[in-house]
């Protein structure tokens, strides 16, 4: 089950909760081959602290982004032999909104859309984004952020894909004999989803009452 072509793998990655727990997102570059390097790591940098920051995605006090790392990816998944992918840190930088804070599993989504493939293998991906510390609307569970966050992801995607030496993003299947196509929008709505794995290293408390 093959990509395509051989690409580079940008993750976003940080901690929550006083680095009891960790979360990460990432896009897959296409057009520049696999090559990687440390300053073309350290180029995705500062694009994705904007990201971060964007005020009207409301990211949330209890995450902190820590980095970046480009990596290489062969055709097989893998990194080619000899090949290794380069870490941008980011001094710990926690979102910038302090209120309305959702548990670590809780997430928002924000799926890719292809520009050429309008549905089917290959036409879309999704990133899990930390959860917004927006408030929930108590009658529709929504929190009114989808067009922000569209926004700020695609805005993103651009600012990366103008890199030097960056790869275009991309949505890719390693399905049959693989599918790449050009990501052409991006759509999030406006309800919270859920990332249940971004919990499992947080230590509960409980309590027991006899009946």
């Amino acid at each position: 089950m093959p990509y395509t072509v051989a690409h580079q793998l940008l993750t976003v990655f940080g901690t929550s909760f006083t680095a009891e727990e960790t979360w990460s997102f990432g896009v897959r570059l296409v057009g520049m081959g696999s090559a990687v390097s440390q300053a073309m790591a350290d180029s995705c940098m500062a694009d994705t602290i904007t990201l971060w920051n964007t005020a009207g995605i409301f990211m949330p006090s209890s995450h902190t982004l820590e980095g970046v790392k480009l990596a290489p990816i062969g055709t097989d998944g893998k990194y080619p032999p000899g090949e290794i992918a380069y870490i941008g840190d980011i001094a710990s930088d926690g979102g910038p909104s302090t209120t309305n804070i959702h548990p670590a599993q809780c997430a928002q989504v924000v799926t890719f859309l292809s520009a050429t493939i309008p549905r089917g293998r290959g036409s879309r991906g999704r990133i899990y984004l930390p959860c917004p510390g927006a408030a929930v609307s108590a009658t529709t569970g929504e929190n009114g952020l989808a067009l922000a966050l569209a926004t700020a992801v695609a805005t993103w995607l651009a600012a990366i894909d103008a890199e030097p030496l960056i790869g275009t993003p991309s949505i890719m299947s390693s399905l049959g004999t693989g599918t790449t196509s050009t990501i052409g929008s991006c759509r999030a709505d406006n309800l919270p989803d859920t990332q249940r794995r971004r919990r499992r290293q947080l230590v509960s408390t409980t309590s027991t009452v006899v009946v």
